[in-house]
């Protein structure tokens, strides 16, 4: 299964991570700033919008989404956005 990096977790990369894990694919979402990371972590959605926020329950209860800072956990990814 291919495993997709969306690098930066904003108002494009956000719905487009959940979007992904979604789907079905392994996806790690990259994301420079830690305080965005730890609410993305908890459930918590930076973006203030009712769809976003609805995409980020689902791609966390997927299990297919996990956001993080460490740019090396998404070294062995095969697609890259």
């Amino acid at each position: 299964m291919k495993k997709v990096a969306v690098i930066g977790l904003g108002y494009v990369g956000l719905p487009l991570a959940a979007l992904c894990a979604k789907q079905g694919y392994e996806t790690i979402g990259f994301e420079k700033k830690a305080e965005v990371v730890l609410k993305l972590s908890g459930g918590q959605c930076h973006i203030k919008d009712e769809v976003v926020e609805s995409m980020l329950a689902e791609a966390l209860n997927s299990g297919n989404f996990i956001p993080t800072g460490d740019i090396n956990k998404i070294a062995d990814c095969n697609v890259y956005l």
